[in-house]
C-alpha cells in the first residue's frame, strides 16, 4: 500500500520525462463507492458480524457485510490490491491503441476557470536558480498510471490522441477488474469511476493539477500547497499563541500531524520536529506545556510558512540524483572535525577539498567524558555538527543548487538523526538538525 509513498513515484517520472516530447500532463480518476466495489467471501463474512440492539419482544438481529466494511482494518491493504491490479493492467495495455468508452467525453469535461489555476498565496516569481536536468530522460513519451487507495493518477506526453488513449487504457480495465454497468443492475449502482468528479474536470488533461493535496505544476516543475492547504497551515500556526503556556494534548497531536502531512515537499521543514515531539514528556493530564524552545521552533514554523509565498519548490528538489553530484567523507572528536569533498568544477575535471576546523575550548570542556560525566555536549553531537560544517565547506565552495550530494559517516547516531531529521530532545542535536535542515533548503541540495 502506498500510504504517504504515491507522490515520490509520480514526482520521479515527471522529472525524467524527457522534455522534447512535450510537457507532462496529468489525469486524475477516483473510484466510485470505494471498498462497496469489492465483495468478500462467504466465510469470512462470518468473522465480521455485526449485532443490533434489538427492542424488547424483538428477535436479535445480526447483520453480516457482503463487501468491504469501513474500519476494519483489512479492507484497505484488500481494496488496494485491487486497484493496483487495475493500473498494472493499464500500464501493460496503455501502448496499444484502445477503442473509444463509453465516458471519453464525460472524462475531458474542462474545469472553471477558478479549478484550473487555484489561487494560491504560494505562487510567487522564481529566484536566479539554475534547473538540473536528469542526466538521462525517458526515450519515449510518457504514459503511465498510478493509485493511492481509490484515486488514479496519470501520466501522459503528446499529442491529444496519445493522451486519450492512455485515459481508455485505465477505464477499460476498471470495467474489467471493477465490472461495468448492466441493464440487470440497481438504480443505485454507479459507473467504477466517479462520474460526478469528472464533470468538475479532474480527469482531463492539465498540465496543473492538485494530485494527493498538492499542486503540482510540471511546466515549471514545480510542487506547492494549494491555497486552502496554506490557509489551513496558518490557522494552525495561529491557533498556538506565542506567550500560550499549555496545549490540550489531542489539539498538539494534530498540529504535529497536519504539519507532518505537509512537510513531504516542503524543504527545510523536516528538521523543526524534534522540540516539538519533546513536548510530549511534559504531559500533565490531558494538557502538555509549552516551553520557550517550543515557541522557537512554532516560530521557525511562522516563518517557513510566510517564505512559502516567495519560495517556491522545485521537484528537483526533491527526487535524489543517482549517481550524486558530489561524494564526502567526514569525522569530529573532541579536538576538532574534518572531512573531504570530491565534486566537479565549471571544466567538468574532479575536484578534491580538505577541510579542518577546531572545536571551541567551550565546547571541548562540555564534552561528555570519562573524567567529566556531567558534560552537556556527546560525542554524537559533535559528529553531527561536523556533519553540518562539511554541507556548508561545500555550499561555499561549489554551486550545488539542486544537487545531489552524498557523505559519508562513521557515526551511527549521525546517520540516523539526519535520515529522520528529527530526534525527541531539546539538546544540541535538535538544534543542530534544525540548522541542518534549514541550510538544506537556503543552499537547494538533496543530503
Amino acid at each position: 500500500m502506498q500510504f504517504r509513498r504515491a507522490l515520490q513515484p509520480l514526482l520521479y517520472k515527471i522529472h525524467h520525462a524527457n522534455p522534447r516530447l512535450g510537457p507532462v500532463h496529468i489525469s486524475k480518476i477516483d473510484i466510485a463507492d470505494g471498498f462497496y466495489r469489492i465483495r468478500i467471501k462467504a466465510e469470512d463474512a462470518l468473522k465480521l458480524g455485526v449485532l443490533f440492539p434489538a427492542r424488547e419482544g424483538e428477535e436479535d438481529v445480526i447483520g453480516f457485510p457482503l463487501t468491504l466494511p469501513m474500519g476494519w482494518k483489512e479492507s484497505p491493504p484488500n481494496f488496494s490490491a485491487a486497484t493496483e491490479t487495475v493500473a498494472d493492467l493499464a500500464n501493460q495495455v496503455v501502448d496499444h491503441s484502445q477503442h473509444p468508452h463509453r465516458l471519453d467525453r464525460v472524462s475531458e469535461t474542462a474545469p472553471n476557470m477558478q479549478q484550473a489555476t487555484p489561487a494560491l498565496h504560494n505562487d510567487g516569481a522564481f529566484t536566479s536558480v539554475p534547473t538540473r536536468q536528469p542526466e538521462q530522460h525517458y526515450h519515449r513519451p510518457l504514459a503511465y498510471w498510478d493509485m493511492c487507495v481509490d484515486d488514479f493518477i496519470g501520466l501522459a506526453q503528446g499529442n491529444q490522441w496519445k493522451r486519450r488513449n492512455t485515459k481508455r487504457s485505465l477505464l477499460h480495465q476498471l470495467d474489467l477488474v471493477l465490472r461495468q454497468l448492466s441493464p440487470e443492475d440497481s438504480p443505485h449502482r454507479q459507473e467504477p469511476a466517479l462520474v460526478s468528479k469528472m464533470i468538475k474536470g479532474d480527469a482531463t488533461w492539465a498540465t496543473r493539477k492538485i494530485v494527493l493535496g498538492w499542486l503540482i505544476d510540471t511546466t515549471q516543475k514545480t510542487i506547492n500547497l494549494p491555497s486552502h492547504r496554506y490557509d489551513r497551515l496558518l490557522e494552525i500556526l495561529a491557533s498556538i499563541h506565542p506567550k500560550q503556556k499549555r496545549v490540550a494534548t489531542q489539539q498538539w497531536h494534530k498540529l504535529l500531524g497536519e504539519l507532518r502531512s505537509m512537510v513531504i515537499a516542503i524543504p527545510g521543514g523536516q528538521g523543526l520536529f524534534s522540540t516539538m515531539q519533546e513536548a510530549f514528556r511534559h504531559h500533565q493530564g490531558s494538557r502538555i506545556r509549552l516551553t520557550r524552545p517550543v515557541h522557537d521552533f512554532l516560530d521557525d514554523w511562522r516563518w517557513l510558512a510566510k517564505d512559502l509565498a516567495t519560495r517556491p519548490t522545485r521537484i528537483s528538489e526533491l527526487i535524489p540524483h543517482d549517481p550524486p553530484h558530489t561524494l564526502g567523507a567526514c569525522d569530529a572528536a573532541k579536538s576538532g572535525m574534518g572531512g573531504v569533498h570530491f565534486f566537479r568544477d565549471s571544466t567538468g575535471n574532479v575536484v578534491p577539498l580538505l577541510w579542518r576546523a577546531p572545536f571551541t575550548p567551550q565546547v571541548q570542556k562540555a564534552l561528555v567524558s570519562y573524567n567529566n560525566p556531567s558534560g552537556t555536549v556527546t560525542n554524537s553531537d559533535l559528529e553531527l555538527a561536523g556533519s553540518v560544517a562539511h554541507c556548508d565547506v561545500l555550499a561555499q565552495a561549489a554551486d550545488i543548487r539542486e544537487c545531489t550530494i552524498h557523505n559519508f559517516y562513521n557515526n551511527t547516531p549521525t546517520v540516523a538523526w539526519q535520515r529522520k531529521a528529527s530526534t525527541t530532545t531539546v539538546g544540541p542535536a535538535a538544534y543542530l538538525l534544525r540548522l541542518q535542515s534549514l541550510h538544506q533548503r537556503f543552499h537547494r541540495y538533496i543530503s
